[in-house]
């Protein structure tokens, strides 16, 4: 005994120093093998869910064996992990009934000794079984016990390096993301000064009477049109833009909803489970835009499980507040290649026209847009989860009551309809299809290129009564020029024109009386209704 503890020791200091991570466990399990005269040795890692371990080292009948993955219950492992010493001399496989790999190794003894993080946690084992019993159980334990702390401290070094490498993947993705956000939201900002000049002028030629050939070319383009508003507004959303009305929301009850509608759409195709915690906090959430996040992950979901499978919602309060829904399908998974691409936008594994590739973006980006996150988790054959996390929920700040209006004095005046419109836009093209729709309404319009000219515009005492102002221009935008315009016309309309709706036009609109938003691009009807709205809130 004094020689084998002598020549434990020597591995320690010498090749259990030496070597780290697969070498080392390859290492010391071959020494435990072959100097305890033991045909298996192997060398277990607890798994995070506690209920399954991996082997990081495994010594079988003189070989190197490949890793293998295994439920503890029923083995005598899990009497192991976490626990004391197990020796069991003899009749393995008679006190474990239910272990297979016993079975297929033939167990007769079995001895093992947990492992401990520099925590004081679980995090595996160190076992050695035989064919035969095993009479000197002291000199066994004695050698397992000199090389449990070194294997102890390896377990430990590899799971943190394991987890800085996943965070910094994590990290480049989502640096991705910001970088490709960032792009999406400069595509967004040219692509809807174009389609608002397409809608612009195809809706003003759609209003003029046409012979019906016409007509249906110009509904065709407003149709194309239209179509890419929806999907730069897809590009919005995976900028992560701020919300625009946020309210508190019941998350189980917007599950609730999809659930209705699957149950009625896929014909009991697809089994539903649902599993939420009736104690849900309330979140402060668009719920129009939630709702569109978990309509796209279930139908990524169905798509994933063609021949049916079961569909999962799950619901639990985050620790420190807020909260989290599970969804997790049983579909095919990904592989970790088309896993690390999922998020981007227009990625996709779907067939030519069965899928844009902006489902899971845009669902990161209204993550993101609520302060919360997007988890993926995927495994080809196990199914894919995604898991989405919100902020606890706090109540909106009241935006303080403007001053109450003047009162009327003598009889009211009716408004004529044609008005004196000022357009301010730096793209030319957007002054002019916008021009042309604004005059067909019958309105008169002076158009400037940017703030500086519509401020100038404004002081030589043009008779505007109603402004067409664009946020995006170079130098003052339209929100930042809004403090001069109220210093020279308090009570004049703005209508403010945007594709983005950021924290300045939410200031501006919040601050300054008679602002509305007038998202970009719209069509003659849109406008004529902005108008008419701008000018009865008066």
């Amino acid at each position: 005994m004094e020689e084998l503890v002598r020549e434990a020791l020597v591995f320690v200091a010498q090749k259990g120093w030496a070597s780290s991570g697969g070498d080392f466990f390859t290492a010391l399990v071959s020494f435990l093998g072959e100097k305890l005269g033991v045909e298996y040795a192997l060398v277990d890692e607890l798994l995070p869910d506690q209920k399954r371990a991996r082997t990081v080292g495994l010594y079988a009948s003189g070989k190197v064996a490949p890793s293998i993955e295994y439920e503890l219950r029923g083995t005598p492992c899990e009497n192991v992990i976490g626990k004391s010493l197990c020796w069991y001399p003899s009749g393995i496989q008679a006190l474990f009934p239910d272990d297979p790999l016993l079975r297929e190794m033939g167990a007769e003894s079995y001895l093992g000794i947990p492992l401990w993080n520099s925590r004081g946690g679980p995090i595996g084992l160190i076992a050695v079984v035989g064919k035969r019993p095993m009479a000197n159980r002291a000199e066994a334990e004695a050698v397992l016990q000199i090389v449990a702390v070194r294997c102890a401290h390896e377990l430990e070094h590899q799971r943190s390096e394991e987890e800085r490498h996943r965070l910094e993947a994590q990290l480049l993705q989502y640096q991705k993301l910001e970088a490709i956000g960032s792009l999406a939201s400069g595509v967004a900002h040219d692509m809807n000064n174009v389609l608002a000049a397409i809608m612009n002028v195809a809706s003003t030629l759609r209003e003029r009477p046409r012979d019906d050939e016409t007509a249906q070319y110009l509904d065709l383009i407003l149709t194309a049109a239209t179509r890419g508003r929806t999907l730069v507004k897809g590009l919005t959303a995976f900028a992560g833009e701020r919300l625009n009305s946020p309210v508190p929301v019941d998350l189980n009850r917007l599950i609730e909803t999809e659930v209705e509608l699957l149950r009625a759409t896929t014909h009991s195709r697809v089994q539903i489970d649902l599993a939420l915690e009736a104690s849900l906090p309330q979140v402060l959430a668009e719920p129009a835009t939630v709702s569109s996040v978990l309509m796209n992950l279930c139908v990524n979901a169905i798509d994933a499980m063609p021949a049916g499978g079961t569909l999962s919602f799950r619901s639990r309060t985050l620790p420190g507040g807020g909260a989290e829904i599970a969804v997790t399908d049983s579909g095919k998974g990904m592989t970790p290649e088309v896993r690390a691409k999922a998020l981007d936008p227009f990625f996709t594994t779907k067939p030519r026209g069965k899928g844009t590739g902006l489902g899971l973006s845009i669902a990161y980006g209204a993550m993101k847009a609520h302060g919360g996150s997007l988890e993926l988790e995927s495994e080809v054959g196990t199914g894919t989860c995604v898991r989405l996390r919100f902020p606890a929920g706090r109540a909106p700040a009241a935006v303080p009551p403007g001053p109450p209006p003047p009162a009327a004095v003598g009889p009211t005046v009716t408004e004529p309809r044609a008005l004196e419109i000022l357009l301010v836009d730096d793209e030319e093209i957007i002054r002019r299809s916008t021009s042309a729709m604004a005059r067909h309404l019958g309105h008169a319009v002076t158009t400037a290129s940017g703030a500086s000219e519509a401020l100038a515009i404004l002081r030589s005492g043009a008779g505007v009564n109603l402004m067409l102002l664009d946020e995006n221009m170079p130098g003052l935008s339209g929100s930042a020029a809004l403090g001069e315009i109220r210093l020279l016309r308090p009570d004049l309309p703005v209508l403010l024109c945007s594709g983005l709706v950021d924290p300045a036009m939410e200031d501006a609109v919040g601050i300054h009386p008679r602002v509305h938003v007038l998202p970009k691009p719209f069509s003659i009807g849109e406008l004529k209704a902005a108008i008419e709205a701008a000018r009865a809130a008066g």
